[in-house]
């Protein structure tokens, strides 16, 4: 299925629903392919998530990219 729930893009906040062990449920993102790269706005810790868990993990966006 490709429903697709929110349109991720480079340089977005997002809040997920559990907190990192720091805390935070912030997260920037880095890359989008098939897989996103994130980045913990708390301690700088990076992980990479499918797009599907990555999608079930949003609670909500919280900054866009300012468009160039």
């Amino acid at each position: 299925m490709s429903f697709v729930l929110y349109p991720y893009r480079s340089g977005m906040l997002v809040e997920l629903r559990k907190p990192h062990p720091c805390g935070s449920r912030v997260w920037r993102i880095l890359r989008v392919g098939a897989d996103a790269r994130l980045q913990c706005t708390g301690c700088g810790r990076q992980m990479t998530l499918g797009r599907r868990r990555l999608e079930q993990a949003t609670r909500r966006i919280l900054e866009e990219e300012a468009d160039p």
